[in-house]
């Protein structure tokens, strides 16, 4: 018995993988309970003790798991990692230490994943296993969140000075406009776009790889899943998933033209054949897309728009109303939460629009001022960088007199990529750069040899984080779903015999 447990809970952790992604799925109890971030915190912790346990464990006793690239690539990110704290030892936080920390963690516990597993489990059951649960929570969560948006249900939540938007939130655009983006049970509707995508390419895997042997209640369950993260996904109107999705077909397309030249067959049927259906799925994707929304859209403007306020107060959330915001306590959120005035849109104007359309002048909604702050303090400590989480403390401290608003206010960079290089700089750049195209150009080039198979859907899952990362502060932060999951897939590319020239 003993034996068992440890190696079900150690040595082959699924139960580890299972937990840790549905950590990064869950809704923010702490908007809904001021104690449940206490014990959210207290969760992750023994998650993370319990990954360390399984990481020295198997070290010991597995040490052909931690030889390859993958672990290589840890071990150079970590030296970059201490080489940027140690440039900026001397204003560095304790968040910042911690996120680069987790950063290490989340990389190296994911990267393992699938070698750890695949001793005793089949790909087969390494997913279904793992991600079964996980659709089985969103399932829940994305069947309130859509209930949320089609009965135009606003929940603005008031704590320790911040605000935050869950149900739907009517966003200003252009023309004095506003359209309605599903925030659902989440914070963000990027963070939930994206992690939709990334669950619809996992659903579809396990599907065709396993299409003769799922039985019927798994095939419903999968056909579901699918389709409310789609659902999902088009409500939460994510332009830069939208955008994602389109760049991997074009790389699809681009792989299918690379695989007939080599194969001497580019203009023959066949090929015309494939990149006439690719093309195809993919102007189907758009116009569901586009055709959900717009679904989605009339049915919630046939429901009365419903505005609910909480404040913290006395230790608990209490419901306040519009009036309440003159307080002066609340007066500063009052203008987010009144941005939408329900008695203008619909047929008094028509001030409701679908399409998602800047607010103002620039491109990506004030997104390229930011980049372009990022870049102006990324100047300043260019090698190492500036450290994760410290943009406002170093603007405001020690580069007081750099026109960087955005940097000194601490907003998102909403970019991965310009993420490392402000926070880890050249160094850190370079380490990510060369580290995913090692790992990723073994896959690539088995893809312009041999054409597609299941596994290839792992593939394009890898390049749509890749891609939704240039819109996104994803990956190489902290421990977010979208951060381990891309570890765990790239674990599994570098571990599946498919990228290895084999079947």
């Amino acid at each position: 018995m003993r034996n068992k447990l440890l190696e079900n809970l150690i040595k082959y952790p699924i139960l580890f993988y299972i937990f840790y992604f549905i950590y990064t799925i869950r809704p923010p109890f702490k908007l809904m309970i001021l104690s449940a971030d206490k014990y959210e915190s207290l969760f992750h912790y023994g998650l993370i003790l319990w990954g360390l346990i399984i990481v020295g464990y198997n070290f010991l006793t597995r040490r052909e798991i931690f030889l390859g690239k993958n672990i290589n690539f840890v071990i150079v990110w970590i030296i970059a990692s201490i080489l940027t704290v140690i440039s900026n030892i001397s204003y560095i936080t304790m968040s910042s230490i911690k996120s680069i920390v987790l950063t290490i963690l989340s990389i190296l516990f994911f990267l393992i994943g699938y070698p750890l597993l695949r001793g005793k489990y089949s790909d087969t059951k390494i997913f279904k296993y793992i991600f079964y649960p996980v659709l089985a929570v969103k399932l829940l969560i994305n069947s309130i969140s859509i209930y949320l948006y089609l009965a135009n249900i606003s929940i603005f939540v008031i704590r320790n000075n911040l605000l935050d938007f869950l149900g739907v939130r009517y966003v200003g655009i252009t023309g004095n406009r506003y359209t309605p983006l599903l925030y659902g049970l989440y914070k963000d509707p990027n963070f939930t776009a994206m992690i939709g995508v990334s669950l619809i390419f996992i659903s579809i895997y396990i599907y065709v790889s396993n299409k003769n042997t799922l039985t019927y209640k798994e095939k419903v369950f999968i056909y579901i899943s699918v389709f409310l993260e789609f659902v999902m996904v088009s409500f939460s109107n994510s332009r830069g998933a939208l955008y994602s999705i389109i760049s991997v077909f074009f790389i699809i397309l681009i792989i299918i033209i690379l695989n007939r030249y080599r194969l001497k067959s580019l203009f023959s049927k066949f090929t015309m054949r494939k990149i006439i259906v690719v093309i195809c799925a993919m102007m189907l994707i758009s116009v569901s897309y586009m055709g959900i929304q717009k679904i989605g859209f009339s049915l919630s403007q046939n429901s009365q728009f419903k505005r609910y306020i909480y404040a913290e107060q006395n230790n608990r959330f209490t419901r306040i109303f519009p009036s309440d915001l003159e307080q002066e306590r609340f007066s500063k959120h009052k203008d987010w939460v009144l941005e939408y005035d329900e008695t203008e849109g619909g047929e008094n104007g028509g001030k409701i629009a679908i399409t998602k359309e800047d607010s103002g002048e620039e491109i990506g909604n004030g997104r390229l001022t930011i980049w372009k702050d990022t870049l102006k303090l990324f100047l300043k400590k260019p090698i190492f960088g500036i450290a994760p989480e410290m943009q406002k403390k170093i603007s405001l401290e020690k580069y007081e007199n750099l026109d960087i608003p955005s940097m000194k206010e601490g907003r998102s960079i909403h970019n991965s990529y310009l993420a490392v290089l402000l926070y880890y700089g050249i160094v850190g750049a370079l380490v990510l750069a060369v580290g995913i195209i090692r790992i990723l150009i073994l896959p690539f080039m088995d893809e312009v040899k041999n054409g597609y198979s299941p596994k290839s859907i792992l593939f394009y899952g890898i390049l749509f984080s890749l891609a939704v990362s240039f819109f996104l502060e994803s990956i190489f932060v902290n421990i977010d779903f979208e951060q381990i999951y891309l570890m765990f897939l790239l674990g599994v590319v570098t571990g599946c015999s498919k990228f290895k020239g084999g079947s």
